[in-house]
């Protein structure tokens, strides 16, 4: 019984052992991997590309910071872990503390850091609470996103500045896959062809173009060369709500949109610039005709008196022909001529000229109107002059004749009068008004004379004049 007793205390003693050596040996083993971790975390602390600092979870003072973080920060790492993390970030140390969550195996948090030299960068950090030689730590791996931000906020902008001019400007503009499905439209869109956005979408294959006006075979090959990175411009026909027919300019470019590739319409419509053109064209084809059929002479001249338009009919008779006088110096022209440089000078400062002139013999009435740009500057003339020779010589010839007239009367004392049957005018001595008892002031003509005849006479007076004009 003894000896049983004995044996068993003896199995169990040896049993004893065996644990506490294979305890010991575990211990060991354990210490062994601790170690192995511990030196393992130290190489990848140090020679790892990212920036990586140990801070204490309690004060946030910056325990270790790896090379990394040296350059980063432009730090030396003796004056590194004199720092706090606070003095990184803008931050307080309760809103670092509220950040870390210390009981959370992984934080991430965007934040903002300041470099030696002042400057900011955006970073992201990811932090967790680890054991390092026995003591608790908070591990922080810092990661620049300085670029991705500004990238972000580039991609923004150029979104922004993207819907900026696609709802700003005044053409219509349609984005459409490569089998020309309308995928968006902007607002002059719906404003120049009548349909809601809605609309556009729910039916993005309609037809917007006028199929009997329009050369659809010359569509596809505009289409088929924007597909292949050429731009196109052309004009077509649109068709807005209710079919009705417009003239439009198209371009068509190649981009991406929502990653894929897409053709972006342009279209803007030009029918009031074809009307315009097409009412511009017929005016400018009455204009010559006018010019060239009047014996007026048209011209223009800028503000430093060089003539650039010269045209009419008028021009032959001054052995000139029609844009002769063009990049002329009216100036150099009319030198000898003062009147006609005055009235010039006068036009050019803005005021509206009439003058009658006499240019080697022949006479002309001259109209100088100020040619003004949009905001009401003088930047020229425009002239009109008419050659009024053969009235100015009839006037000067019913002048010489009342001056004979008058020294007539003063030698025969009769009463006299002389017609001009040109311009339908007479003019006769005071003594003859006397007779008649005719203000001298009153407008004369052959009707007045007639009238003042005796009534049995007048017929024979008129058969007179027309005897007169007809043999004359």
């Amino acid at each position: 019984m003894v000896d049983n007793q004995k044996s068993q205390i003896n199995t169990l003693n040896k049993r004893i052992k065996y644990l506490e050596s294979e305890l010991l040996q575990k211990e060991s083993t354990s210490l062994s991997n601790d170690n192995n971790y511990h030196d393992t975390f130290d190489t990848m602390f140090l020679n790892h590309p990212s920036i990586m600092l140990l801070i204490c979870p309690i004060s946030f003072k910056i325990i270790n910071a790896n090379p990394a973080a040296h350059k980063f920060y432009g730090y030396k790492k003796e004056f590194f872990t004199t720092l706090k993390y606070h003095d990184l970030t803008h931050q307080t140390n309760e809103e670092i503390f509220n950040q870390f969550e210390p009981n959370s195996i992984l934080n991430t948090n965007p934040n903002v850091h300041i470099l030696s030299n002042g400057s900011t960068v955006h970073v992201e950090e990811y932090s967790s609470i680890l054991y390092h030689h026995t003591n608790k730590k908070l591990f922080v791996v810092i990661h620049d996103v300085s670029e991705q931000k500004a990238s972000l906020i580039k991609l923004r902008n150029s979104e922004e500045n993207f819907h900026t001019v696609f709802d700003g400007t005044e053409n219509a503009i349609f984005i459409k896959d490569k089998n020309l499905k309308i995928l968006n439209v902007n607002k002059a869109a719906e404003k120049i062809f009548g349909y809601t956005h809605e609309e556009f979408l729910m039916d993005p294959e309609q037809i917007l173009g006028d199929q009997e006006k329009n050369d659809y075979a010359m569509a596809d090959k505009y289409v088929s060369d924007a597909l292949n990175g050429v731009p196109q411009i052309f004009e077509w026909w649109g068709l807005r709500k209710g079919n009705i027919s417009f003239q439009e300019e198209i371009v068509i470019t190649k981009t991406i949109y929502n990653g894929d590739d897409v053709l972006v319409f342009s279209i803007q419509d030009i029918s009031i610039q074809k009307n315009a053109l097409i009412a511009l064209t017929e005016s400018e084809i009455k204009f010559k005709n006018i010019v060239e059929n009047t014996d007026e002479i048209i011209y223009m001249i800028d503000h430093n008196g060089i003539i650039t338009l010269s045209e009419g009919a008028g021009l032959k008779q001054m052995g000139l022909m029609p844009g002769q006088l063009v990049g002329q110096s009216a100036y150099n022209l009319y030198e000898e001529y003062p009147v006609v440089i005055e009235g010039i000078r006068k036009a050019l400062s803005g005021e509206m000229v009439h003058l009658e002139v006499n240019l080697d013999g022949i006479y002309y009435e001259s109209s100088f109107t100020p040619h003004k740009d949009l905001h009401g500057k003088t930047i020229g003339l425009i002239g009109m002059s008419i050659n009024i020779s053969e009235v100015k010589l009839a006037h000067l010839e019913s002048e010489d004749y009342i001056r004979q007239l008058d020294e007539s009367q003063l030698i025969a004392q009769i009463g006299s009068y002389h017609l001009n049957i040109k311009t339908g005018e007479w003019f006769g001595s005071e003594i003859l008004y006397k007779i008649f008892g005719i203000d001298s002031r009153r407008d004369k003509d052959i009707q007045i004379w007639i009238n003042i005849l005796f009534e049995d006479d007048r017929e024979n007076m008129v058969t007179y004049f027309q005897d007169l004009v007809e043999n004359n």
